[in-house]
């Protein structure tokens, strides 16, 4: 009864077929083929992340110019609450525009023992293109800080 082991006809590795004369076992993939394949999806990925980057700084650019607005999504099919917008002052009753108005204000508060340090950017706010909403902000905050500071408010403040 000498016969290959494993029973008989059995091939001397089990039922897996030998590889054929030196080259890889069957089913494999060839070794060293072709990088296109990788290549490609690395520049897809490459291109992905960019448009991301693009994309990203595009609409923070549109938020910093007030250009566009972030509106938060409705949740649970309820509209989110808006709040009626403030009443802007009237120019012309406080003496020129929102932002000459932020820029007299700023110089009012600069001359109170806590606004010394922002003498030296009080003339930003007459930059042209400057948004009247930021003009109106800080006219906002340097009332708060005058009130604060138990200081009077000047009428460019008000």
């Amino acid at each position: 009864m000498g016969g290959p082991p494993g029973g008989m006809g059995a091939s001397p590795m089990g039922n897996v077929a030998p590889a054929p004369m030196g080259g890889p076992p069957m089913g494999a993939a060839p070794a060293g083929g072709s990088k296109m394949g990788r290549n490609i999806g690395i520049g897809c990925l490459v291109l992905l992340l960019l448009s991301c980057v693009c994309s990203a700084a595009s609409w923070g650019i549109s938020l910093m110019s007030g250009t566009a607005t972030y509106t938060p999504p409705a949740v649970g099919g309820v509209e989110p609450a808006v709040a009626p917008a403030a009443p802007a002052a009237p120019a012309a009753a406080a003496g020129g525009s929102v932002c000459q108005r932020a820029v007299d204000c700023c110089n009012a508060y600069a001359q109170t023992p806590y606004g010394a340090s922002v003498a030296s950017s009080c003339a930003s706010y007459a930059t042209p293109g400057m948004p009247d909403v930021g003009c109106q902000s800080a006219i906002d905050g340097f009332r708060a800080g005058l009130t604060a500071t138990n200081q009077a408010v000047p009428p460019a403040c008000q």
